[in-house]
């Protein structure tokens, strides 16, 4: 029975490849969703099968490695590294989220949408 391969930091060198075919396939979505054309039926189909598809693998990897990267070890040392992982995370979804809204949209920093994407009132494309 094949365990899989290791790096020596204990991570799955599988679980990693799926991560960076999902990470392109999603950068190719974006690129068709900004830069393609809305009116084609092929892309759009396309868009939402790579939407699909990209999601529920993030989901799946994400609940693959948290086994091991934090139910594993100690409840404390657990629950600490992933509410440090779980700020990281909202952090990015912030800043990406107000870049956003300033540069696609052109509403260049002000505050008041800046809070309405901080306290989720706008979601951010």
């Amino acid at each position: 029975m094949n365990a899989g391969i290791k790096t020596a930091a204990g991570r799955r060198r599988e679980i990693d490849i799926l991560k960076g075919i999902l990470t392109i396939t999603m950068i190719l979505c974006h690129s068709i969703q900004f830069f393609g054309v809305e009116q084609d039926p092929v892309q759009g189909m396309l868009v939402n099968v790579i939407n699909l598809t990209t999601f529920s693998g993030f989901v799946f990897c994400f609940g693959y490695v948290s086994e091991t990267a934090y139910f594993r070890k100690g409840w404390l040392q657990g629950a600490r590294k992933m509410g440090k992982n779980v700020l990281r995370i909202l952090i990015a979804f912030y800043l990406s989220g107000i870049a956003y809204v300033a540069l696609v949209e052109g509403k260049i920093f002000r505050t008041d949408f800046i809070k309405e994407v901080l306290f989720l009132k706008k979601y951010p494309g």
